[in-house]
């Protein structure tokens, strides 16, 4: 123990610097280690909202398609019993020739 203390006490101002710049050179390794895995977490995040948010469908997309899903029961309830109606007469047509 005296030998620790008699070496720390003989060590210069030159000594004290070179561990103090190796102690925050362990410290910015560790740092930069844990935003490495950071970024590596965050760059598998950003692929996923990549891949899923291209899918979403879109307020302009949903008005368009609700336009047309109109549209097309405006024809549903306006076309297919004319053509019913068509239909029938042709073959009543048909049965008394």
């Amino acid at each position: 123990m005296e030998t620790i203390l008699c070496s720390i006490s003989n060590l210069k101002w030159q000594d004290w610097a070179a561990a103090v710049g190796i102690i925050f050179g362990i410290i910015t390794l560790l740092a930069y280690l844990d935003q490495r895995r950071a970024n590596k977490k965050q760059n598998t995040l950003i692929e996923f909202v990549k891949r899923h948010v291209d899918k979403e469908v879109t307020e302009e997309t949903i008005r368009k398609l609700d336009a047309q899903r109109e549209a097309l029961q405006r024809q549903v309830r306006e076309h297919i019993p004319a053509l019913a109606r068509s239909a029938v007469l042709r073959e009543q047509a048909e049965a008394h020739a």
